[in-house]
This record gives C-alpha cells, structure tokens and sequence, in this order.
C-alpha cells in the first residue's frame, strides 16, 4: 500500500487491505492486559507469541485475531526459545 496523506483509522485498515492487522485492535483495548495478569499468564503469554502452540497444534496467535485466551493455559514450550524460559517461578 503507497504512503497517504489521508489518516487511515486502523479499524478501517483491517476491515480492508490488511486484514493480518486485527492483532492491533485487540492489543490496543484493555482484553489482553486483563487476561495476563500472574506470572504464570506471562510466561504463557510469551511462549505463545513465540510460536507455542496447544497438544492439538492450535496457536495461540493470530495476525487476524489476536491472542485467543482458551488456548493461552495450554500453550506448550515454542521450538524458537529453546527451552530458555525457566519453567520456575524466577522470570
């Protein structure tokens, strides 16, 4: 997409040309800040954002949607961290 004059408001953008923009709305509201809130949450939220996925290969991100918070307790160790991220309570 060229450069704009026009502001583009990011709801229009997703509803449009550049739907892999979704994640931005949702991360813009308060959803993601009131599901993430232990520790434990984090170390999940993380791991998902890095490719981790559920036993049944589900994500738990989308460009589209976002974060899909049935998924985010399920989220298993991504192939990206290597199993840096301490399964302890030190983060």
């Amino acid at each position: 997409m060229p450069t704009t004059d026009k502001y583009v408001p990011t709801e229009e953008l997703v509803n449009g040309p550049v739907p892999q923009f979704g994640y931005q709305l949702q991360l813009a509201g308060s959803e993601v800040e009131a599901n993430v809130q232990t520790r434990e949450r984090i170390k999940q939220f993380f791991k998902g954002i890095y490719g981790g996925k559920d036993d049944g290969g589900r994500a738990l991100f989308s460009p589209q949607k976002g974060v899909d918070f049935d998924v985010i307790d399920k989220v298993g160790m991504p192939a990206l961290l290597n199993q840096q991220v301490s399964s302890t309570d030190e983060f």
